[in-house]
């Protein structure tokens, strides 16, 4: 059976959404928050989907059948980590967010 990292990847940035939005609307998060958010959700899926296919890739090259699927594990979430807060940064950047920015990257 083939999972579709791109399905996955909706299915993760999807999640992560709601959530904000649910947060958005009950007003516990400000407009600004919600755009710096939206934009790490978008980036950590997109991320998420690529971490998933090198994952897979090197996985399979060390030890093929189950390393494919920790490979894939591993680094669909690494890669998820890292865009989300990229995108964050970024987001928070567009939006002139001052508590998001990091002192250096």
């Amino acid at each position: 059976m083939r999972v579709n990292p791109y399905m996955s990847g909706v299915l993760t940035g999807g999640l992560a959404q709601a959530e904000d939005t649910y947060h958005f609307v009950n007003r516990r998060m400000s407009a600004k928050e919600y755009i710096a958010q939206t934009c790490a959700n978008v980036t950590g899926a997109a991320g998420f989907v690529a971490g998933m296919e090198y994952g897979a890739m090197v996985g399979s090259m060390v030890l093929p059948g189950v390393g494919t699927f920790i490979g894939s594990l591993l680094g669909g979430l690494f890669a998820f980590r890292l865009a989300h807060r990229l995108g964050y940064y970024a987001g928070s950047y567009v939006v002139r967010l001052p508590k998001a920015l990091p002192a250096a990257i």
